[in-house]
């Protein structure tokens, strides 16, 4: 694991070993047991290294490819790398254990295209090849590491974060306000607009190769659209529920032996819920020295209670993390910083106070369960996803008065005039038919166009509702989960910890992508296949708990209306100083105030990244305008304290 940064002049004049040094400074928090720089003529490489696997030098980056046939720079795991280390043994003279090694040998013998497709984890990667004089740039096939390029007159820039970017002298900080108020519209950013112009994420699931004139060729090798194979989803329509979770419980207990690989302790972030008990029920037989981490939000609902109860349950110990509104509020500034979007999950701040526990321990490795909601239908808006019909009168009649017509409302065909038109009802924003925001407003159509080639795919597989929601969980792998494999990133990384997501190997993304959806979700039981097979490991209280998602408290956000106030967000949003106060007072008094949350993150956001103003000092001032708020309000009674200190007691035995 580490950071990478360099870039690639493309009429041939030597790069600046210096300029890739100050780029790699800028995210060392990546990587901070040492730091290399490698000049390859034209190209610079730099990378900053989280040592996971093989600490000793000989593994450090840039890595040079076996016969001085090019130079790595590498970010991320490769799961599979021993199996591909026993192919290449036979041709490769091996000097480390490390997984880098594995993946500069491989590029070697296969050529990067031919490797990439045969790699099982989470990467990103910049290859210069010496003998063409050509650069390659790959990322996994779901985007769990990040890249970013800059297209310059002269230069391709690179870096695993945009601070490396915004380093080099050619990349500018022009606010992308398309991009920005589709992040607001949408509560998130999907790649590749970032926030800057001058600046794009290179799309997941990509392969560039960028030739001496700076040409480039786009191999796009993986999407969950292309992946889905209806065959397959029809033809395991006859598995029972019993065989189907049979084969999830094999799948994702490899899956979590594979992505256990350190050479020191793992951590696992619980939730209480069930994708994080199940990672932590498979690790805890496996890892030795697992310690579980927690949050304690002040002013949110109780999710210490519920990973204690599970961490009692395996007897694995839990550390709890207190977050309070205070503490919430000074790291609030800094996850924006980290994650240089102009807004953040509002869990994003606790993500980073659990990320920097687990680094106190020593640990730079942690479990996190993204993933399974998006591929084994875990969110009711993924459920409630359905073809845009008519209600026919006799299913509405049945279901108004009697509650029994809803089976017979999934079952009847939407209405093949609205089909088209209006896509999903509830797929990703309130009113579909607004076809200009579809068309011209939300990132460019692709969307809209996405949305349409997930209705092709799915058509036949299922009742129409079952279409539905196989769509929209297809859909949610791309700017949703996206969002998050963002977040848990950064706020790791921030804290030099590398996050892990065993839901989404190669083998479980394949698994659940070709699962009918009965098996998913059926009669309002979500994640249906997941819960069967949590029955060997947990009992029903931990089975079928709600969904609550990460839980914070929304009242902080109040703090940082001050700051919006004599800040940037009226200019950028061009609000009118005389309205602005008025439109301050709504938001502060909105009784959903997400949006408040927002517009309070891109203040922070263009305070830091345009004004250079300092994310400590951004989370005094937060932490100041907060002190009115107390220090008990939202906490636990007495009681359930002295009963989450028991748990707690019982976890550690």
């Amino acid at each position: 694991m580490c950071g990478i940064a360099g870039y690639f002049n493309h009429g041939g004049a030597a790069a600046e070993a210096a300029l890739a040094e100050r780029m790699l400074a800028a995210i060392a928090h990546r990587g901070p047991d040492s730091r290399g720089v490698r000049r390859c003529g034209p190209a610079v490489l730099g990378a900053a290294r989280l040592a996971i696997l093989d600490g000793d030098e000989r593994a450090a980056q840039p890595f040079e490819a076996p016969s001085g046939a090019g130079f790595l720079a590498y970010n991320g795991e490769l799961y599979n790398h021993e199996e591909l280390r026993r192919e290449l043994a036979g041709k490769v003279r091996f000097r480390t254990t490390s997984d880098t090694e594995v993946v500069a040998a491989a590029i070697a013998e296969y050529g990067v295209t031919a490797a990439v497709r045969r790699f099982d984890g989470m990467f990103a990667l910049v290859y210069f090849d010496n003998l063409t004089g050509e650069l390659w740039l790959a990322r996994d096939r779901l985007g769990i590491k990040p890249l970013y390029v800059a297209r310059t007159a002269r230069a391709l820039v690179f870096g695993s974060e945009i601070k490396a970017l915004l380093v080099h002298p050619q990349v500018g900080t022009t606010p992308n306000m398309l991009a920005i108020l589709n992040g607001l519209l949408l509560d998130n950013m999907e790649e590749p607009w970032t926030a800057f112009s001058d600046i794009q994420a290179m799309p997941r699931g990509q392969i560039w190769h960028i030739g001496p004139g700076g040409r480039t060729t786009v191999d796009e090798y993986w999407t969950p659209l292309d992946a889905l194979d209806p065959d397959r989803v029809r033809a395991n329509g006859r598995l029972s529920l019993a065989d189907a979770s049979a084969r999830l419980d094999e799948r994702l207990g490899e899956s979590v032996r594979t992505h256990l690989q350190s050479d020191g302790p793992v951590a696992v972030f619980v939730s209480g819920g069930l994708d994080s008990g199940m990672l932590s029920a498979y690790a805890h037989g496996l890892a030795p020295g697992l310690l579980g981490f927690a949050a304690d939000v002040e002013g949110a609902k109780p999710e210490l209670e519920r990973a204690l109860t599970v961490g009692g349950h395996l007897n694995m110990p839990i550390e709890p993390v207190r977050v309070s509104f205070d503490d919430y509020l000074r790291a609030w500034p800094e996850a924006v910083f980290y994650e240089e979007i102009p807004l953040c999950v509002a869990s994003d701040p606790a993500v980073l106070l659990l990320s920097r526990a687990v680094q106190r321990t020593g640990r730079k490795v942690v479990l996190t369960g993204e993933g399974a909601d998006e591929l084994l239908c875990g969110y009711p808006w993924q459920a409630q996803a359905g073809p845009a019909w008519r209600r026919p009168r006799l299913a509405k009649w049945l279901w108004e008065r009697t509650g029994r017509g809803r089976r017979l409302h999934e079952l009847l065909p939407p209405d093949p005039d609205t089909r088209t038109a209006r896509t999903f009802a509830n797929f990703d924003w309130p009113d579909p038919t607004a076809r200009v925001r579809e068309t011209c407003g939300f990132h460019g159509g692709q969307k809209h166009l996405r949305h349409a080639d997930l209705l092709a795919k799915v058509s036949g597989l299922g009742t129409p509702a079952d279409q539905g929601r196989l769509a929209a969980c297809l859909n949610s792998m791309y700017g949703h989960l996206q969002a998050l494999l963002l977040r848990t990133d950064r706020m790791a990384m921030a804290a030099s910890v590398e996050a892990r997501v065993p839901f989404l190997s190669n083998e479980m993304i394949d698994l659940a992508l070709h699962l009918p959806m009965p098996l998913k979700w059926r009669a309002g039981q979500s994640k249906r296949v997941l819960r069967q097979a949590a029955h060997a490991y947990f009992p029903e209280s931990v089975v079928n708990a709600p969904k609550w998602g990460f839980s914070t408290s929304r009242k902080p956000f109040r703090a940082a209306l001050p700051l919006i106030r004599e800040g940037n967000v009226p200019d950028l949003l061009q609000w009118s100083r005389r309205d602005a106060d008025r439109l301050l007072d709504l938001l502060r008094d909105d009784p959903k105030p997400v949006v408040l949350f927002l517009v309070a993150s891109l203040e922070l956001w263009s305070r830091i990244f345009l004004d250079g103003q300092s994310p400590q000092e951004l989370g005094e001032r937060l932490a100041a305008a907060g002190g009115h708020l107390g220090e008990t309000e939202g906490r636990a009674a007495p009681a359930a304290n002295a009963q989450q200190d028991r748990l707690a007691r019982k976890g550690s035995s």
